[in-house]
């Protein structure tokens, strides 16, 4: 199952209020800094036009809407997993600059290489307009450096992971073992290891145990019970 097949990770109230914060709500069309005509929480399209003017329920709406383009499309880039902080800040942070932006950028190829740390060093190279650095840009990329740096317990991982950062997790731990030392996992960060260390201990603590019950009770009797 590929990443654009899974059902994609939802951005958690933290990052909505980010967005909110930083795009502002305005009832009545405006053009942004480059000159997009631009209504609601950020919202733009051919659907938006001078003088159009919504209620707040609208710009919900609208928010709502546009948010699962940008949710499926960083479920669809991202090829590591991510914990609802970091899914989090990079859909405010394509929401502002594009799917497009995101996909060719340095932010994606090391978070992709699981260099967490420096892709969220990315986010402050991205506060320009032209060659004009704008104070609110700064002040949200900031923002959304924070949230992706913002530990989550692994329940909530578990919670918010999409299907396929599931998979893939569970795929490589079949697949390669657990083991830091070994030369499979060069290069793999520790909050990849320890997100997958947690897929580990949920499998042996949680689902075997449940379907050793399950099988037990459609067999008739008791799960076997390991020798000594």
């Amino acid at each position: 199952m590929s990443n654009a097949d899974a059902v994609a990770q939802r951005i958690n109230q933290a990052g909505l209020e980010l967005i909110k914060q930083f795009e502002g709500l305005r009832l009545t069309a405006y053009q942004d800094s480059g000159g997009v005509w631009t209504i609601g929480y950020g919202h733009t399209g051919p659907d938006v036009r001078p003088g159009m003017t919504i209620t707040r329920a609208r710009a919900e709406q609208l928010l709502e809407n546009d948010l699962r383009e940008f949710e499926r499309g960083v479920s669809r880039l991202v090829r590591v997993p991510l914990n609802s902080n970091q899914f989090s800040a990079l859909v405010s942070f394509a929401f502002n600059v594009g799917l497009g932006n995101l996909q060719g950028s340095t932010l994606l190829r090391l978070l992709n290489r699981g260099d967490y740390a420096g892709a969220a060093a990315q986010f402050g190279r991205w506060v320009r307009v032209g060659s004009q650095v704008l104070a609110g840009l700064v002040r949200r990329r900031h923002a959304e450096r924070q949230l992706f740096l913002t530990a989550v317990s692994g329940d909530d991982w578990f919670a918010s992971a999409s299907a396929a950062d599931l998979e893939r997790t569970i795929r490589k731990v079949l697949n390669e073992g657990t083991a830091y030392g070994q030369k499979s996992w060069a290069g793999t960060s520790k909050a990849t290891l320890d997100n997958i260390q947690r897929v580990v201990n949920l499998i042996t603590q949680q689902v075997i145990p449940r379907l050793g019950s399950v099988q037990g009770a459609n067999m008739g009797g008791e799960p076997a019970q390991g020798g000594s």
